[in-house]
């Protein structure tokens, strides 16, 4: 469990913190804060998380992940951190997802998620 006040930082002249209303399977939270004139609806979204990594000696390696949302993301893959080339995508992930893949030898594998279709803004919320 974690306060709120340490996940989010509002604009300037909000109160300290959100009120959380709703949680959905994906971990985002709809709250309400105050702008200092009127209230505000958030939906407030967990960044993807890459939760597991398993290799076995053929060279499959398997990738679970929490996407943070319902939103499209793009398992991507690199051996530079600079060159990414995409995995998977996924429209419409569900809460936890898992990818297998074969890599080629040689040279180190690194992955993430980049979502397709995010917005960074706090939108109006719909809980589901």
């Amino acid at each position: 469990m974690h306060d709120m006040k340490d996940l989010i930082d509002l604009p300037e002249g909000w109160l300290p913190s959100a009120i959380p209303e709703d949680i959905n399977e994906h971990g985002q939270i709809a709250a309400v804060a105050y702008t200092g004139s009127s209230h505000m609806l958030l939906r407030l979204t967990p960044k993807p998380q890459i939760t597991a990594t398993a290799a076995t000696a053929d060279g499959t390696i398997t990738v679970s992940f929490r996407a943070g949302s319902g939103e499209a993301v793009s398992l991507q893959t690199s051996t530079n951190f600079k060159d990414w080339t995409d995995l998977k995508s996924l429209a419409r992930p569900d809460v936890e997802e898992t990818v297998q893949t074969t890599v080629s030898a040689g040279g180190a594998q690194f992955f993430r998620i980049n979502r397709v279709a995010a917005s960074s803004q706090s939108v109006p919320a719909t809980p589901r």
